[in-house]
């Protein structure tokens, strides 16, 4: 997790969970891999 302090969670339709935090920027976990990046970094 690249931030202690969670802001949202949310599942999408692939069943995806999104994380993101205030500091930290954005995190995708699935069942496969967990992906930690800031926000500008993968829009």
């Amino acid at each position: 997790m690249s931030d202690n302090n969670i802001r949202v969670v949310f599942a999408d339709k692939e069943e995806n969970i999104w994380v993101g935090t205030q500091y930290g920027g954005l995190n995708l976990y699935n069942r496969k891999m967990m992906i930690s990046s800031a926000s500008s970094t993968i829009l």
